[in-house]
């Protein structure tokens, strides 16, 4: 019978399949059996999927706000070479990083590029994430005029007809 997984081992699994990492990721990662990670994934069902929406909870507002940084830095990067008015305090900060004013417009134009896409504002061979909660959302609520077509059309009838083929 092989020896107990110490806590600390199952912790780790539990976090790492909870932050996105597949089942052979991280039995290589911790280097212990896959069928191990499974078993734990198994019987920790509950918690890691707890542990997954906590992850996702805290990491929305911290995505978001460094998306609107990036998107105003840009801005301002834009606004101060248009306005013919250098700003000298963002050029002193890009310096100071080592980054140039392309660097900062292509990563802004990938995250408004992205923010674009999963609002729907952009074609996509996947639906929106937003339009599809704009649509299904918890419940579907259909204009009463709609909602009148559709049940014309999908009422059950009692009085069932029978056809003859050998007539048709």
């Amino acid at each position: 019978m092989p020896a107990a997984l110490p806590q600390i081992t199952t912790t780790k699994v539990i976090h790492s399949l909870a932050s996105g990492n597949n089942q052979t990721a991280t039995a290589a990662n911790l280097r212990i059996d896959r069928t191990t990670v499974n078993r734990i994934a198994q019987a920790q069902k509950a918690e890691i999927e707890q542990l997954t929406l906590d992850y996702i909870q805290d990491s929305i507002p911290l995505i978001r706000d460094n998306n609107l940084k990036t998107l105003t830095i840009a801005n301002n990067l834009l606004n101060s070479i248009t306005d013919n008015t250098p700003n000298t305090q963002l050029a002193q900060s890009m310096q100071d990083m080592g980054i140039q004013g392309k660097d900062i417009l292509t990563l802004a134009d990938k995250k408004e590029y992205r923010a674009m896409l999963s609002m729907g504002i952009i074609p996509s061979n996947t639906s929106s994430t937003v339009v599809n909660q704009l649509i299904t959302g918890d419940t579907i609520q259909l204009n009463t005029q709609l909602q009148s077509l559709i049940s014309a059309h999908t009422e059950i009838d009692d009085d069932v007809i029978e056809v003859d083929e050998d007539e048709l």
